[in-house]
């Protein structure tokens, strides 16, 4: 993986799981430079099976400068070869989600919203443009697509913050709509 390290400081990587893959897994000599590597394979890695969306570690960067985790993280093969394989050592794809899924009339959308931080623990912010439509309706979303919260602003406010410490550590999709555009966020709580 490469990153921007004018923009980002690598901190640590925090495994899911750590009998498949731990910290031994992860080469950080070059952290410094800009990349961080991952190998991880054993004998029962192939019969591993995974859901979408299902976390398997976390990378955490300390931002450094305002910028677009889109345009700051990458896979590459600079050090190492970005492959995957499975079954009888047929060659994957793989690709790397930093960013949000946007659903839109209006390609602009997706500077409307700042949803962070991200991972969260026990509170979630949200800072809308003033381009934003109200009133604004934010929805929670788990994974299976249980809707967990709905809260509406009536009113044009800058930012907003919702207390989420009833909710259980996971991934979760927030969908906000504005009367003209609706934008998904996925967000991971620590």
């Amino acid at each position: 993986m490469k990153f921007d390290a004018q923009y980002l400081r690598y901190e640590d990587v925090i495994p899911q799981d750590l009998v498949l893959i731990g910290k031994g897994n992860f080469g950080i000599r070059y952290k410094d430079s800009g990349y961080v590597t991952t190998l991880w394979s054993d004998g029962n890695t192939f019969q591993q099976s995974y859901k979408p969306d299902e976390v398997l570690f976390t990378i955490k960067f300390l931002a450094l400068k305002d910028g677009t985790l889109c345009d700051l993280i990458s896979i590459n093969s600079d050090l190492t070869p970005s492959e995957a394989y499975r079954d009888s050592f047929i060659l994957h794809n793989i690709k790397l989600d930093v960013c949000d899924v946007i659903i839109s009339n209006k390609e602009e959308a997706k500077d409307l919203y700042r949803v962070y931080p991200n991972p969260f623990q026990n509170e979630i912010n949200f800072q809308f443009s003033e381009d934003v439509h109200f009133p604004l309706r934010i929805e929670i979303y788990s994974l299976e697509g249980k809707m967990i919260e709905s809260h509406q602003i009536k009113n044009a406010i800058k930012d907003w913050s919702w207390n989420a410490f009833q909710i259980k550590p996971g991934v979760y999709l927030i969908r906000i709509r504005d009367g003209e555009n609706v934008v998904y966020r996925k967000v991971i709580k620590d």
